[in-house]
This record gives structure tokens, C-alpha cells and sequence, in this order.
């Protein structure tokens, strides 16, 4: 993993997270001041959600169309792209409806792993993870982060527990 996105979900967690699940990555990018807007228009133009700035400041907008998984993930990869400084004013990021674990450009894998790290903590996976069957992993495991079986899967393999 990137050590800046582990470094930066890591900051965001230690200073928002109040060691509950699922965390809830609406509440952190509206505390860090960045305002979130379910955008019709974006399922019309195959897109998942993008992140700017407009004249108000930080803008993440999100399909309403996706499901509330995919809601959650996509905020934490647009949190990405604007702590990690991947968007400039003037600029924006989108994420698009296809596997995110697919790209090749560096910011969307980066993007893709803070969002893994900020809403399955590392040290968290590893302890349940320990306390539940491994044939049971994926599928518990996403219930209690309220992720994806596709996302807790790739998530358990990046960290190597099988």
C-alpha cells in the first residue's frame, strides 16, 4: 500500500473514528468540511461519483442509484482524491461504475487503497478476522464493515489472510 494513503486514512481514523462499525465516511468528509450531494446526473454520465472544489469549498458528489456499499466506498475514494491532493481547484476526480480494483493510474489505485484502509482498518480486519470461520470471512466480515463482499475479499487478500 501506498505509504501516504495508509498514512492519511490512518490520520483521518485516528482523529474522526470513535471505534465503532461500520465507520462512516459521510459523517468524517462532512467534519473535515467538504459537503456531499447525491447527484442524479452522474448515473446519466456512468459514473459512480467525482470529487472538486466549487465555489464553496470541497464537493464529493455520489450516484443516489448505487448501491449504500458502493455509496460508502465511493466517498472514501473521493475523500482520496482531496486529501491526497489529486485535484486541484479547477479540476475534478470521478469515479467511474466499473471494478475499481481494475485501474492502472496510480491516483486510482491510491484513491482505492486509502478508501480499503479508511473503511476496513487494517489492525480491525486482522482481529475479526481471527474471530470468525475462514470459509465465513468475506461474507461476516462485510456485513459487520457494511462493504462489499467484493471489496472485503479483495481486502482480506491484500492483507494476505486467507
Amino acid at each position: 500500500m501506498s505509504d501516504l494513503a495508509y498514512a492519511k486514512a490512518s490520520q483521518v481514523l485516528q482523529e474522526l473514528w470513535r471505534g465503532y462499525l461500520p465507520i462512516d465516511p459521510e459523517q468524517f468528509a462532512q467534519r473535515m468540511g467538504a459537503r456531499i450531494v447525491y447527484d442524479d446526473q452522474l448515473a446519466r454520465d456512468g459514473m459512480s461519483g467525482s470529487f472538486e472544489f466549487d465555489h464553496f469549498g470541497p464537493l464529493i458528489k455520489v450516484s443516489p442509484y448505487d448501491p449504500a456499499v458502493r455509496q460508502r466506498y465511493t466517498i472514501a475514494h473521493e475523500i482520496a482524491h482531496w486529501l491526497l491532493g489529486h485535484v486541484k481547484p479547477g479540476e475534478y476526480a470521478h469515479r467511474d461504475p466499473s471494478d475499481p480494483y481494475a485501474v492502472v493510474d496510480p491516483r486510482e489505485i491510491e484513491a482505492n487503497r486509502f478508501a480499503a484502509q479508511l473503511l476496513m482498518p487494517e489492525h480491525v480486519v486482522r482481529h475479526m478476522a481471527n474471530q470468525v470461520p475462514p470459509n465465513r470471512r468475506r461474507e461476516v466480515l462485510a456485513q459487520q464493515f457494511f462493504v462489499s463482499e467484493a471489496a472485503m475479499g479483495y481486502r482480506l487478500q491484500n492483507l494476505n489472510i486467507y
